[in-house]
């Protein structure tokens, strides 16, 4: 569970960053 969490952590920080850079 934990590394899934983190997958998702990971993917869902990556899709923040990509909106950022978008801005």
């Amino acid at each position: 569970m934990a590394c899934h969490d983190a997958l998702v952590i990971a993917e869902t920080l990556a899709i923040q960053i990509q909106l950022k850079t978008k801005s």
